[in-house]
């Protein structure tokens, strides 16, 4: 049936010797492949830190906005091109 090849993609990715962007039992690229924990655990971390989002309207050559409270989000760029974000949850008083 039509419907079920799409369905017969790996549960775990291993990377092609010749192109590591495919799979060597499917083909298929790592983004069409499920993300299990132990995935995001083996991740290597390549950079992290903080970025600061400006809220929607903000007028820069205002002196008064530029002292808005920026929304943050602490991120983590791993070695295989996953970005992983958390929200700030602390409160500044």
């Amino acid at each position: 049936m039509p419907g079920e090849k799409a369905a017969t993609t790996c549960d775990k990715f291993e990377a092609n010797y010749f192109n590591k962007s495919k799979c060597q039992n499917c083909y298929k690229s790592r983004e069409l492949h499920p993300v299990n924990d132990h995935d995001v655990e083996q991740a290597k971390p390549i950079y992290t830190g903080w970025l600061c989002l400006a809220p929607e309207g903000t007028d820069f050559d205002n002196p008064m906005q530029r002292s808005r409270k920026w929304q943050r989000r602490f991120f983590i760029l791993s070695k295989d091109g996953r970005l992983t974000f958390a929200l700030d949850d602390l409160l500044h008083g």
